[in-house]
């Protein structure tokens, strides 16, 4: 509530203003010919630039082959399922409803949130007003732990369905921290 009643929907931080002062720097001729081969290939200081260039190199090295990508995966997987479960649609109904009763008309909090009136530099009052209203909201139908209960419930069950692969992922990890902490201690 202390969030949306300083800022609305923008984000602690964001000022497009001072986005404005990078387009006036000059950059090196090397940071140009790094960052255009960063695809892997060219030549800097007289060294062949890597695939991936040295970030890729790096993460070939401390990541090796395994594919991590699956948690990730079955996360969102989870998510976009529990925004279209009957449950979560009854939930964004309920806070549809209670907006609509202080006045304000959006049928989710991503359609609110994302609302092209809040694109300016700073919350003006009336974003202050929205996203107020919209914590209320959220409160008073508890949308939020609904929607957290349904997602935990997909994640639950994505668990079980692939706990052999879940399994091998953390090894994986296991493996790359030891890794990591190899590289590190030879700094």
């Amino acid at each position: 509530m202390d969030h949306a009643k300083q800022m609305g929907y923008h984000s602690y931080g964001e000022n497009p203003a001072s986005e404005a002062a990078y387009e006036n720097m000059k950059l090196s001729d090397d940071y140009y010919n790094v960052v255009a081969a960063k695809s892997g290939g060219g030549i800097f200081n007289g060294k062949t630039i890597p695939d991936g260039a040295c970030f890729g190199a790096a993460q070939r090295q401390v990541e090796g082959t395994t594919d991590v990508s699956m948690p990730d995966q079955l996360s969102f997987d989870s998510w976009t399922a529990a925004k279209s479960d009957s449950r979560v649609v009854a939930a964004f109904a309920k806070w549809s409803r209670c907006m609509a009763a202080s006045g304000y008309h959006y049928s989710t909090p991503m359609e609110a949130n994302n609302d092209p009136q809040w694109s300016g530099e700073k919350a003006s009052a009336a974003e202050i007003a929205v996203a107020v209203a919209d914590v209320n909201c959220k409160k008073t139908t508890n949308l939020v732990g609904v929607r957290m209960a349904v997602d935990a419930a997909y994640q639950r069950r994505a668990i079980g369905q692939h706990g052999v692969e879940l399994n091998a992922i953390r090894a994986a990890l296991g493996r790359q921290a030891a890794t990591a902490s190899a590289i590190l201690a030879k700094r």
